[in-house]
């Protein structure tokens, strides 16, 4: 379990944030989540529990990239993690030159390590009903990750 008492969850296209703590999850819950993630590296993991969707994930040091699908190939969130600093600073950069930009956040200003960054999509307004689970289910993955890689050093 990573040291942190919260991680920084960010809106990039509000700009509203918050420190989340850690979720509680049923036994076998992190694990399931961990397992989950690292489908997520070798292509399309179908999000538990929620008919439809798929993750897909790609690491790099301490950072993670993550998108959403809708079904299997309409982006509906893309979403970075630093788990530390390292690495933060790029990604950061990163979510905001690829989106499709209206961000209340600034490329300069990159938050304090660990934190959470949610780009959303074009297609959201779209499916606006996948809203509420899913700043849930980055936060969960936001902490799979950050206690994976706290395991990892």
């Amino acid at each position: 379990m990573t040291k942190q008492a919260t991680i920084w969850h960010v809106t990039m296209s509000t700009g509203h944030g918050k420190h989340t703590p850690r979720p509680e999850l049923p036994d076998g819950g992190w694990q399931l989540l961990r397992e989950h993630l690292t489908t997520s590296f070798c292509g399309r993991a179908p999000i538990p529990k929620v008919k439809g969707y798929n993750l897909i994930a790609s690491r790099a040091g301490s950072t993670l990239l993550a998108t959403v699908l809708a079904g299997d190939d309409e982006p509906l969130a893309t979403f970075g993690v630093a788990s530390h600093t390292f690495g933060a600073g790029q990604l950061w950069r990163l979510l905001h030159r690829e989106g499709v930009g209206g961000y209340r956040t600034h490329p300069a200003d990159i938050p304090a390590a660990p934190w959470c960054a949610v780009r959303f999509e074009e297609v959201t307004a779209e499916q606006i009903d996948v809203v509420p689970w899913l700043a849930g289910y980055q936060m969960m993955i936001a902490w799979a990750w950050c206690d994976w890689r706290e395991t990892q050093n």
